[in-house]
């Protein structure tokens, strides 16, 4: 017998409709929420990081413009050159992979700020050098600081930034690096003409002193999730993955291109008679 219920015959008649009105989960979930809140304590991480990162393209881009100049001070052949330009990265490979691993159990803006005290140090360091020795040494020690440079402040970016945020702060991280690159070219061919190269690197040193102390006393920490597995295990699951290893097939493609663009700076000045600050 059919029911007499006029609810019930309408419910059977007309199932229940979901309003449009109503927001898609997903798509709200996927909303960035990277300027909501006004500047936060996580701004303030990215704001240090961009510092250091632009510090960093500061030091290679002074280095490369300073090339020309150390050759004719200390006569040195351009394989001693050679040298220089990459004592720096000599050391970068395997260190990189022990402070990535320090960073993991060690809150990471301590471990960048001392990674980028001991760089600035070398920097000054690099200034003060009166040797051929002297200046590998330096470049040798400032690379091996600057081994807890790049990886560990993407890894702390990542701690403060959700998933949703991540790719804005990576913008603003790589427009640091960008601009980092174009004020070392500026600034530094400026000081090298002017005063000399040693000045170059003495002002590039100071404000990583600064920038150091700043991550150290004023980026908290936040708690740390327990790791269990060791670090062979962490490695064999790493390597299996094929789009890490494109990414790192391009940064070593990206590395050789840098590298040949560090000598740019000292072919001009030598064949076509030009200024640091022309260049």
């Amino acid at each position: 017998p059919q029911s007499k219920d006029p609810v019930a015959k309408s419910h059977t008649k007309h199932p229940p409709m979901i309003s449009n009105d109503t927001p898609d989960q997903e798509d709200v979930a996927s909303r960035s929420t990277f300027y909501h809140g006004g500047f936060q304590h996580k701004h303030w991480v990215l704001v240090l990081c961009v510092a250091m990162i632009m510090c960093e393209w500061m030091d290679r881009s002074v280095l490369s413009i300073s090339l020309q100049a150390m050759k004719e001070e200390f006569g040195l052949s351009d394989t001693q050159v050679g040298a220089v330009a990459s004592a720096s990265q000599w050391v970068v490979p395997i260190a990189s992979l022990f402070t990535g691993r320090l960073a993991d159990h060690v809150p990471k803006h301590r471990v960048l700020g001392l990674g980028i005290f001991g760089w600035g140090i070398c920097t000054l360091a690099t200034g003060f050098a009166h040797s051929f020795t002297a200046l590998v040494l330096s470049r040798v020690l400032a690379g091996l600081s600057n081994s807890a440079g790049y990886p560990v402040a993407v890894s702390l970016l990542a701690e403060w930034f959700e998933a949703t945020e991540m790719t804005t702060a990576m913008g603003y991280f790589n427009a640091g690096l960008a601009l980092g690159g174009l004020l070392g070219l500026a600034v530094g061919g400026l000081l090298i003409t002017q005063v000399g190269w040693r000045w170059a690197f003495w002002g590039i040193g100071t404000p990583q002193l600064v920038l150091a102390l700043l991550l150290a006393i004023t980026v908290k920490s936040r708690p740390k999730l327990e790791r269990a597995q060791r670090w062979s295990h962490d490695i064999k699951r790493l390597l299996r993955l094929p789009s890490l290893c494109l990414l790192a097939l391009c940064a070593f493609l990206s590395g050789v291109n840098s590298g040949n663009q560090r000598f740019i700076s000292a072919v001009a000045e030598r064949q076509y008679d030009l200024s640091a600050q022309t260049v």
